[in-house]
C-alpha cells in the first residue's frame, strides 16, 4: 500500500476545501496520520532487520489505515458541506 500518496492526496484535497475551520481542523486530522505513518516506517526498519514483519508493525498498519479512512470520509464531509 502506498500510504505516503494516500497522505498527499488528502493534503491536496484538504487545501482544496474553502472553510477556514474546517480546514484547520482537517490539518490537525493530517498531522495525525503523518504520525503514524512515520511510527510505521520505523517499525518497518525493524522488520527488515528480523526478515518478518512484526506484530507492532502489524498493529501500526492497521492503525493508519483506520486514521486515513476517517480522515479521507471528514475530506469528503467538507467538501460537500460548502
Amino acid at each position: 500500500m502506498d500510504y505516503s500518496k494516500r497522505i498527499d492526496d488528502a493534503y491536496t484535497q484538504i487545501s482544496a476545501v474553502k472553510s477556514k475551520l474546517a480546514r484547520r481542523d482537517l490539518l490537525m486530522m493530517l498531522r495525525v496520520a503523518d504520525a503514524a505513518y512515520t511510527k510505521l516506517d520505523i517499525e518497518s526498519v525493524e522488520c527488515r532487520r528480523l526478515h518478518k514483519t512484526t506484530a507492532k508493525y502489524q498493529e501500526l498498519e492497521k492503525n493508519l489505515v483506520e486514521v486515513l479512512d476517517h480522515l479521507e470520509k471528514h475530506i469528503t464531509f467538507a467538501s460537500l458541506l460548502n
